[in-house]
């Protein structure tokens, strides 16, 4: 069985990418855009790929991750360049906060990165969500109470309601 992991936290974290340098309180910025890994892209390329806001979407997302990788276009370019596709967007949104804009661009970069580094042909998508400390023991105590994993637990109750109309 293949998954294909959309994790909302731990890949980008674990291969050291951010969503930018440490960003201050009251400002976000974007990084510039290029550098070495920037891809070589060809102008019907470029004219073909979504950027901003259409990103947010993940059927969107992974055609555009598609498209670079049959394009030859590096993993890491692939991160990196769609991160710089995304940003000024976000970074135009004036109802986000900064620190709101920094935890959007973070999870953007984390979605993205699995995606360019996951399995292309998946069974499964694996999607970690972030719950307070009192949702997380909660979901412990349900998920220990019907002997079951935490992870098998949600699955199961998802599953349940997502076959209820």
């Amino acid at each position: 069985m293949r998954i294909r992991l959309v994790s909302l936290f731990s890949l980008v974290a674990a291969i050291g990418l951010t969503a930018g340098a440490a960003q201050a309180a009251d400002k976000f910025e974007c990084p510039a855009p290029g550098g070495q890994d920037a891809p070589k892209l060809s102008a019907d390329l470029v004219k073909n790929l979504p950027t901003g806001g259409a990103l947010d979407k993940l059927d969107t997302l992974q055609n555009a991750v598609d498209l670079l990788r049959t394009n030859g276009v590096r993993a890491s370019s692939t991160v990196n360049y769609l991160m710089a596709s995304y940003c000024p967007w976000l970074a135009g949104n004036s109802q986000l906060s900064a620190a709101d804009k920094t935890k959007q661009m973070r999870r953007f970069a984390n979605r993205v990165t699995g995606l360019v580094y996951s399995s292309q042909n998946a069974d499964e998508i694996i999607f970690s969500v972030p719950l307070n400390p009192a949702e997380a023991a909660d979901l412990e105590a349900r998920a220990r109470e019907a002997k079951m994993t935490p992870g098998d637990w949600i699955a199961k109750s998802l599953r349940s309601t997502l076959k209820t109309p």
